[in-house]
């Protein structure tokens, strides 16, 4: 268990209290769990499926840590895994080099498992999901859709699915012989 009475609180948790009307030391004693999620930091966003797996290495190589979890689920998007304390980068690489790895277990590759670093405006964000069917694809953004045997393929099925989303763009990837699309929003 990780002692609070020292750890700097972060700008977030500063305002939170702030709004909150409460200090600091006393947001450490009375809700130190909202407090250790606020100075938390983002390490992954993972797909449900895959959850155990990352959670397994991360604890693995950091039992010192906690891990808190962002339910998206009821968005269609990944989860978020949240690490207090947060690491530093070199923890974080090595973290992230490890979860690269199991793309190399050719029983997860047939699963169309893809790991990856998005940056978009909110920042980087490291993902590691299973790619979407086209059949199953709900308007979701941020993720990988196919796989397509072909680019013609996939280009037939986006022209058709993104009708009516006139804020998607996308982007054509191509992996262990297949066509992805990663569909993305394109406000800014």
């Amino acid at each position: 268990m990780f002692d609070l009475k020292n750890h700097k609180a972060n700008k977030r948790t500063i305002s939170y209290a702030k709004e909150n009307k409460i200090s600091i030391d006393e947001l450490k004693s009375k809700n130190p769990n909202i407090y250790k999620i606020l100075n938390s930091q983002e390490i992954l966003e993972v797909d449900q499926s895959l959850e155990a797996e990352a959670l397994a290495i991360f604890e693995i190589l950091f039992s010192d840590r906690e891990v808190f979890k962002i339910d998206n689920s009821n968005t269609k998007t990944l989860n978020k895994l949240m690490a207090f304390p947060e690491l530093s980068s070199d923890e974080l690489n090595k973290f992230w080099d490890k979860l690269s790895l199991l793309l190399e277990q050719k029983t997860l590759i047939k699963k169309n498992i893809y790991y990856r670093v998005l940056n978009n405006i909110s920042g980087e964000h490291h993902q590691l999901a299973l790619a979407i069917k086209s059949d199953d694809w709900q308007g979701q953004e941020n993720l990988l859709v196919g796989p397509f045997d072909s680019k013609e393929a996939a280009e037939t099925w986006v022209s058709a699915a993104l009708v009516n989303y006139n804020n998607f763009d996308y982007d054509h990837v191509s992996f262990n012989n297949y066509y992805f699309l990663d569909i993305f929003s394109n406000l800014i």
